[in-house]
């Protein structure tokens, strides 16, 4: 296992797994995580500082699923409240469609008012379970963790990714805070 970290999200995740995708901003994104062959766990947030009704999101997120499910011929089915971890924060989900199935979690953290929904693409519950227990929403200390193809650092929490570029043998990210950057 390795410890993934990104805009202050962490988590350890397998040694083989790297970024598949990666997209938007701190107050809201999503980061795919894989090795050459499948995406085995997805991030998605959004900041809110508003009352969020969790339950409804993730009523929203199953359904779209099970559309685009239904349009491919498959089946689908769904379980929410399954109690996947030990600390349960928010509400843990389980579905299937018959090819793919997925274990996940959603809160709204209030200490970043982050709304989370995190997913293991897989049907093994004990790797749900090692990896969406480890997770973490924000930084602690006023620091950032960030690990992206096994370059790992510690940036101030208010210095803010600006871009990125992440090639073969190629990673350049600019960090911003107010009119000064960091080239890393």
């Amino acid at each position: 296992m390795k410890i993934f970290g990104s805009r202050g999200i962490k988590a350890n995740i397998e040694n083989e797994w790297e970024i598949v995708a990666l997209g938007g901003n701190d107050k809201d994104g999503f980061v795919s995580l894989g090795n050459n062959l499948k995406t085995y766990l997805e991030v998605k947030w959004k900041c809110s500082k508003a009352k969020v009704d969790i339950s409804k999101v993730l009523k929203s997120f199953l359904t779209s699923i099970e559309k685009k499910a239904k349009q491919r011929g498959e089946n689908f089915s769904s379980l929410t409240n399954i109690n996947l971890l030990e600390d349960e924060k928010g509400i843990s989900y389980k579905w299937d469609t018959g090819k793919v199935a997925a274990y996940g979690n959603i809160f709204k953290c209030n200490e970043c008012n982050r709304v989370m929904l995190v997913q293991i693409l897989s049907n093994n519950i004990s790797l749900a379970k090692k990896i969406l227990s480890t997770l973490k929403c924000h930084s602690e200390n006023h620091h950032v963790y960030w690990n992206v193809y096994n370059f790992a650092f510690l940036s101030p929490a208010e210095w803010k990714l600006e871009s990125y570029s992440f090639k073969s043998a190629y990673l350049k990210m600019l960090f911003t805070k107010k009119s000064e950057s960091l080239i890393m």
